[in-house]
């Protein structure tokens, strides 16, 4: 016999299931950012991105989180994450990994922070956490801005 809690329960993994949307995300520019009196410029950042997959992951969201699904992640950002809205159709998650890690000697971190478009797909801003090494043993924060966009999973060619 299935108890009043296990109905709800089935019912909200149901509705959870039902409302889950999938994307295939790619990575575009990568930027390492530098700042001056002068104002702010970038450079970027080449690791074949447009085509490595590598710089490929799935993303599925529902209405409280995303998962991410990249098993190559250079980042160590795969699993699941609670996702804050910040305007219609626009989340952010703050991801944690372990190391070892592209931008830092430590453990990794970042912000993906995505934004629905009139196509169906995300446009993504993802900003890691990452540290520069000088040849004297100096660190400093490296300020890096990667973009990139997810289409709907069934749209993949």
């Amino acid at each position: 016999m299935i108890g009043k809690a296990s109905i709800v329960l089935l019912a909200v993994a149901s509705s959870t299931a039902a409302s889950a949307q999938s994307y295939a995300c790619s990575f575009g520019n990568i930027y390492a950012l530098s700042s001056s009196d002068e104002g702010v410029s970038g450079s970027p950042i080449q690791f074949g991105q447009e085509t490595n997959p590598a710089w490929m992951f799935d993303l599925i969201k529902t209405e409280r989180e995303i998962e991410i699904v990249w098993p190559s992640s250079p980042l160590q950002f795969e699993g699941k994450r609670p996702a804050i809205q910040t305007g219609p159709s626009s989340f952010a998650v703050f991801v944690v990994g372990r190391g070892p890690c592209m931008f830092t000697e430590g453990h990794c971190g970042g912000t993906l922070h995505y934004a629905a478009q009139d196509d169906g797909s995300l446009k993504f801003h993802f900003q890691p956490i990452a540290l520069t090494r000088f040849e004297d043993g100096r660190r400093e924060p490296l300020k890096v801005l990667a973009e990139g966009k997810c289409i709907p999973a069934d749209e993949e060619e």
